[in-house]
């Protein structure tokens, strides 16, 4: 017996190093990736489109419309965000005039300072450009010309600049034309408002509605496991495993087991990944190698439980038991408050040391492409991402650590596993408070499904946001 228990240690070690050298090596990758800070540019860039629409949403509805009325100036804060993005965006391309023009327009409304550094800090091959000194006049002149709006060059540069609208009514404004610039607020309104609302929905059900169903799923789970509840209802989610209670506990796989299976599908998704991968790109179709490297993962998943259960027997069950469905979504939601309590959380220290996340996987679900490309994306990363994960981390490894080591030590070691997978001290610090729940729900109700439920809630508010964004 303290053979097999030695054994099965040397099989979990042999496992996490296994999955240490593939975050390592995909951490390698990710760095040495030319095309990386590129993408995190697309990203900041539609993040600051994102942010310019809701303010040319939000600022009529606060003021008259007019370019001079600032309201009480708590929109700008918008702006300023926005300024940033680009800010970090022509860091990346330096040579890029319509984003040099659409930063220096945004900061006009705020720092007229800023602007002109930013215009300033051209390449000299562009100040000595005649349509770039249009251009600067149009966004620094206290009263531009309004020929300058009639040569062909300048109108299509501005008609293509993602902040034309609030342009176009600075530089009426500056020519008293009063009518024209409410105008252009109106269509920048207009144009803006689909998006806008749509971003606006997304945080207000992320960060409102989705927590508050959690909070009153929490209050009568807690209800539930009262001794007066238990006794008017014997259904509770509060059962500790046993041998009356096979169906519910989280015993019956050995720590050897579980690391057989992690490794085993550790092993399967880097073979089935890189055979997919290169499948894809002498198809030509390498823009869905993210949703393939998901499916390929959940592959791999299926075949390391098959696997098991062939050396264990067909007792080995992972935990998908379904029933009571409405018990365990109650669950998901509950289980799901720890994802703005983490997030907050990780904001804060973010704040604090002044540093974006920069989570490699986020550039996988980015967003961006066509309808099909975007729905698979969000079937992915919804669906089949929460089912691989729960039934890998949860199913195997916290369910064969917690029977060698306790329950302790199974739900936080599991989880900070979980967690550096995501090569980020910011993203992971969410990720495995997160997590600590996760384990708990498997643990107080034997199931993976309220898991699955509240991962795939933690995965989908961002991604629709990314989805809005990247539009």
């Amino acid at each position: 017996m303290k053979h097999k228990g030695n054994r099965g240690i040397l099989l979990f070690l042999l496992a996490m190093a296994a999955y240490a050298a593939m975050v390592l090596m995909t951490w390698y990758l990710y760095e040495q990736d030319p095309a990386k800070e590129a993408g995190w540019a697309r990203l900041d860039e539609a993040e600051a489109r994102l942010l310019l629409r809701t303010f040319m949403f939000l600022k009529p509805l606060v003021s008259d419309g007019s370019a001079a009325d600032d309201g009480d100036g708590t929109l700008e804060g918008f702006l300023a965000q926005a300024s940033d993005n680009w800010g970090r965006v022509l860091y990346t391309r330096p040579d890029d005039v319509e984003v040099r023009f659409a930063l220096a327009v945004c900061q006009m409304e705020f720092d007229r300072e800023g602007a002109i550094t930013t215009i300033l800090a051209a390449p000299p091959g562009q100040q000595r450009n005649d349509e770039y000194q249009a251009l600067k006049a149009l966004v620094l002149d206290p009263t531009p010309d309004p020929e300058l709006l009639q040569q062909s060059m300048v109108a299509a540069f501005i008609d293509r600049n993602p902040a034309r609208r609030l342009w176009l009514a600075s530089i009426y404004s500056r020519l008293d034309k009063d009518e024209q610039a409410k105008e252009q607020w109106r269509l920048g309104y207009l144009e803006s408002a689909p998006y806008a609302i749509a971003s606006l929905v997304i945080l207000a059900v992320w960060w409102g509605l989705a927590p508050l169903i959690g909070l009153i799923c929490a209050v009568t789970i807690i209800r539930r496991k009262s001794p007066a509840a238990a006794h008017s209802s014997p259904q509770t989610v509060s059962v500790t495993p046993s041998p009356e209670h096979p169906q519910r506990g989280v015993t019956g796989i050995s720590l050897g087991q579980a690391s057989g299976g992690f490794l085993m599908w550790l092993v399967l998704s880097f073979l089935l990944t890189a055979l997919i991968l290169e499948v894809l790109f002498r198809l030509g179709l390498t823009r869905f190698n993210p949703p393939a490297m998901m499916i390929t993962s959940f592959i791999a998943a299926i075949l390391a439980v098959v696997w098991l259960r062939g050396k264990v027997g067909s007792g080995l069950s992972v935990g998908w038991r379904m029933n009571p469905f409405g018990l365990h979504l109650r669950v998901g939601f509950a289980i799901f408050l720890l994802s703005p309590i983490g997030m907050g959380i990780a904001r804060l220290l973010q704040y604090y040391f002044d540093r974006d996340f920069r989570e490699p996987s986020v550039l996988l679900v980015a967003g961006g492409g066509s309808l099909l490309l975007r729905i698979l994306l969000l079937l992915s990363a919804c669906v089949i991402v929460p089912v691989t994960e729960e039934t890998v981390f949860r199913g195997l490894l916290f369910r064969g650590i917690r029977g060698r080591w306790g329950l302790f030590a199974g739900v936080v070691v599991s989880s900070a596993i979980f967690a550096v997978g995501h090569m980020d001290i910011f993203a992971a610090l969410p990720l495995f408070i997160f997590s600590l729940g996760l384990a708990w729900s498997v643990e107080r109700t034997g199931s993976l499904v309220p898991a699955a439920i509240a991962h795939g809630l933690f995965n989908l508010f961002p991604l629709l946001l990314l989805n809005v964004m990247t539009l």
